[in-house]
């Protein structure tokens, strides 16, 4: 759980045993799945909230150094001149500080309603279209609400008292999902559902480096068995993206993934003034004749690290740093007409990897106007 105010932004892992887990799959189009861990129970209508302090863990050091480590390696292959910096004695901003570390417990109740749900089809099952089936990735992700409002509220107890209330009446709220084995080996991701002047329309850009067969899957492991089967198993992955608007007053979603036949024109990453990353990617539909622009900035080390899958270790380590407070600017144009143009406020952000491979792996990159890293 990701707790987000004026003050403080911080991540609050709970774990709980397998056993404690139990899903039911739901009718067409996903309605009716109910999903429980403990005495949290998960739907398509809402969340009952139940998380116990007991069950609440604690990043390890060594783990939180380790996090450190990676975000500064991927910052430095990204802007090699922050390395220098860091060489020589300038203070380093890593991440912003932990918080307080409290016993907490989490109860609450939250509904969702007037629900936009990603259009689907027997072609375009998921917000992955046929990728979805494919039966050996390592990743897959799906959209359970694109767009939603919220009603409710939740609480944090320390000791029985309440440490802080969130009135969730009137939100905007989005939710996605991702499973299997691991995340990508490289990706960006961009979200936000709450536009400044479009109110109720939802974006989302995921552009990754997917392994085709997951590494530690057991196609994978019956591969590694033969010579070279382990080289084998690592040139089976291609970097392809997810780009999805939903435009409330027209009640119009518009997919530019690469599954459509679409390409990036363009895609710029860059570090201003050693502080803060820009990122601008150009989106253009098979025709030529639709155009997304999407842009963010974000400051350096302000973002929450969150615990994912490490099957290397078999536990959950933090591997992500994300932003979840960018404003990220869209522009679509089609023949040359702007029909949709907006910021995105409180919009999330993921930049994990090496961003030239990322690139240089693009399916569907059309290289004529490109940008480079």
């Amino acid at each position: 759980m990701v707790l987000r105010d004026p003050d403080a932004v911080e991540c609050l892992y709970y774990a709980y045993p397998l056993e404690e887990f139990e899903a039911k799959p739901g009718v067409k189009d996903g309605l009716g799945f109910s999903v429980r861990v403990g005495r949290s129970v998960f739907t398509a209508d809402g969340m009952n909230v139940d998380l116990g302090a007991d069950n609440l863990v604690w990043t390890s050091d060594d783990d939180y150094t380790r996090f450190v480590d990676k975000s500064l390696r991927e910052r430095y292959e990204r802007h090699p001149p922050a390395k220098d910096a860091a060489a020589s004695g300038l203070p380093r901003r890593l991440l912003k500080e932990e918080m307080e570390r409290k016993h907490l417990s989490v109860r609450g109740a939250v509904g969702f309603k007037n629900v936009v749900r990603f259009p689907r089809s027997w072609i375009f099952p998921s917000i992955m279209g046929p990728f979805h089936y494919l039966p050996f990735l390592q990743c897959y992700h799906g959209v359970v609400s694109f767009y939603h409002r919220t009603t409710g509220s939740i609480e944090f107890f320390s000791d029985d008292s309440v440490e802080r209330a969130y009135d969730l009446e009137g939100g905007h709220g989005y939710i996605e999902k991702d499973h299997g084995l691991e995340f990508p080996i490289n990706w960006i991701w961009l979200q936000s559902a709450s536009f400044k002047e479009e109110s109720g329309s939802s974006l989302l850009v995921s552009v990754a480096d997917v392994p085709l067969i997951s590494r530690d899957g057991l196609l994978a492991r019956a591969i590694s068995l033969f010579p070279f089967g382990p080289a084998v198993v690592g040139r089976f992955h291609f970097s392809g993206f997810l780009v999805a608007l939903h435009h409330a007053r027209t009640n119009t979603t518009h997919n530019l993934s690469l599954y459509t036949g679409s390409k990036i024109g363009a895609l710029s990453f860059e570090t201003l003034d050693d502080e803060e990353e820009r990122l601008e990617i150009k989106f253009r539909d098979y025709s030529g004749n639709t155009e997304m622009t999407v842009s963010t900035r974000r400051p350096h080390g302000r973002g929450v690290p969150l615990p994912g899958p490490l099957l290397d270790s078999d536990k959950m380590a933090l591997i992500v740093e994300e932003s979840i407070s960018v404003e990220i600017n869209v522009k679509l144009e089609r023949d040359g007409k702007i029909i949709f143009e907006d910021t995105g406020l409180i919009g999330g952000m993921e930049v994990v990897g090496d961003m030239a491979s990322l690139l240089e792996g693009i399916w569907g990159l059309d290289t004529s106007p490109r940008e480079d890293l």
